[in-house]
């Protein structure tokens, strides 16, 4: 009797789903269709959006970064020179060793 029982059961479950699903309101498609094109279009504009900032934040940490590393060299050369220690050379690439 009980396998009875879970068998009603089961099939009471989806008999109510079935009932559910009927009271549902279903959007058209053209509704379905304007409502992913909103999405689509927002997805976009956040996008682009954090795309901006992403970009922003990126060449101002650079810059900061090449400040600071330009100022520390700047520091060392103007160290050797008072010092009077040789500076060194900068080792210049083929390319470059052609042209001049």
């Amino acid at each position: 009797m009980p396998e009875k029982k879970k068998t009603n059961r089961v099939v009471n479950y989806f008999k109510e789903v079935k009932s559910e699903l009927k009271k549902v309101s279903w959007p058209t498609f053209k509704q379905v269709r304007n409502n992913t094109f909103i999405v689509v279009v927002c997805v976009l504009v956040v996008g682009a959006f954090l795309a901006l900032l992403d970009l922003g934040f990126s060449a101002g940490f650079k810059s900061i970064i090449d400040k600071e590393n330009t100022t520390q060299v700047e520091e060392q050369i103007e160290q050797q020179v008072e010092t009077g220690d040789a500076v060194e050379e900068i080792p210049v690439e083929q390319g470059e060793a052609d042209a001049n």
